[in-house]
């Protein structure tokens, strides 16, 4: 921890008992100073789902339901094209499209990326690699597709 931030219940970043130092509790006293860390768990429930595909593949259905995406891996084909995300629980059909998110890719080129704060779909989650866009999709199954989401 940096000197001096969060190390005192006057500091404004001080967490006690999973809320600001200071306030309440339902009881009317005053919570406990405890720090919060996010440390080693050995609980299935508490660990990011991981969704991927297994063959080359234009797309990947990562939740069918409203959730949270804190991070992503595609690797491309022979093909360039575009790595899209959907807020939506199913594929959307080949044409024009909105997408929450997109990233060009190169042919035979890979991104990875892991989001401490997650990007929220309310809807569902929802990867395509399409070799058009970015609001024109036109689905390619050439493809390695995973997203880590809750």
């Amino acid at each position: 921890m940096r000197s001096g931030i969060g190390n005192s219940a006057s500091d404004p970043l001080f967490i006690a008992n999973g809320s600001a130092s200071g306030v309440s509790s339902p009881a009317g006293t005053t919570a406990d100073p405890t720090f919060v860390s996010n440390g080693p768990n050995g609980s299935a429930g508490t660990a990011l789902s991981r969704t991927q595909t297994t063959v080359a593949s234009g797309s990947l259905i990562c939740k069918a339901s409203a959730g949270n995406l804190y991070g992503y891996n595609a690797v491309s084909g022979a093909s360039a094209g575009y790595l899209m995300f959907f807020d939506s629980a199913t594929v959307p059909a080949d044409g024009t499209v909105t997408p929450k998110l997109v990233i060009a890719l190169a042919a035979n080129a890979s991104v990875q990326a892991d989001r401490d704060i997650p990007i929220r779909f309310a809807t569902g989650i929802v990867m395509v690699f399409s070799t058009t866009g970015p609001f024109t999709k036109t689905i390619s199954a050439t493809a390695f597709l995973a997203g880590d989401v809750v």
